[in-house]
């Protein structure tokens, strides 16, 4: 299901696109009237994959909308598309160089409407696979990275790796080092072979097994050993897309033993 954010000027004026959208695929809308609202929706709902947004909203407010959500490390990659009629040239380029992803001019037809809400959406929100046998594991790590707005698959063994991998793009992915029948290394040199370019964290409770050295030589992007503190996987996420989205490949290494709830 794709939720989206929308401004309930496009509610009330394009009731034809919502209809038809709602009637073709799965999808839920979440209404805001004003910026102030839709940061406080942003603040409290994680799973909102886009923004639809009325010029009213950016022209006529004393928020400044675009940039709270460009700037904010959980909401920047959330998608915005700009819906409207009669957006003079400097408006457009005030948006686009304000952060908004896509510009649909009315009229704009149902097919080309969801052609480009769906656009959008694919290239959002970080989708993030998190590999560990530990079931308490996967559910903390998945509660932790959700709250930061990423997208979470999680996988126990190899043969759920790959059936995620050939089903779901995933733009980053967090290996625990022992898992059951399968060594956590040569995981991470099969994830590389399949897409060399993916970051890929390792964690591990056995440091003495698998060391740092070791985890980079096998194309680890950071690697974390257990206990460690959320907040610092967390961060190394953040600057991990950072330098991946910038500065292309590089390694960034990351080793974090102090406390937390994952031990």
């Amino acid at each position: 299901m794709i939720r989206i954010l929308i401004s309930e000027i496009i509610w009330r004026r394009d009731r034809h696109l919502i209809d038809y959208f709602s009637a073709q695929q799965d999808v839920k809308f979440v209404l805001f009237d004003t910026p102030n609202q839709a940061i406080r929706i942003l603040e409290t709902d994680k799973n909102i994959d886009l923004i639809l947004v009325a010029p009213e909203d950016i022209q006529y407010t004393k928020i400044d909308f675009l940039n709270f959500v460009r700037t904010s490390v959980r909401y920047c990659w959330i998608p915005i598309i700009l819906l409207g009629r009669s957006m003079d040239a400097d408006f457009i380029r005030y948006c686009f160089e304000n952060g908004v992803n896509d510009i649909l001019s009315e009229p704009v037809s149902e097919n080309v409407f969801i052609a480009r809400i769906f656009l959008a959406a694919c290239s959002g929100r970080r989708r993030v696979l998190i590999v560990d046998d530990d079931e308490t594991v996967l559910k903390v790590l998945k509660t932790c990275l959700e709250m930061e707005r990423y997208i979470v698959f999680t996988a126990s063994s190899a043969d759920d790796v790959f059936k995620v991998f050939n089903m779901e793009t995933i733009h980053a992915a967090i290996i625990d080092f022992m898992l059951k029948n399968t060594n956590g290394l040569q995981l991470l040199a099969d994830i590389k072979k399949l897409s060399p370019l993916l970051p890929v964290i390792v964690i591990t409770g056995h440091t003495g097994l698998c060391s740092k050295e070791k985890a980079i030589a096998a194309g680890a992007d950071a690697y974390f050993a257990k206990p460690f503190n959320n907040s610092e996987l967390v961060n190394a996420l953040r600057r991990i897309f950072g330098l991946k989205s910038f500065y292309g490949q590089g390694h960034f290494m990351e080793t974090v033993s102090t406390e937390s709830v994952i031990e």
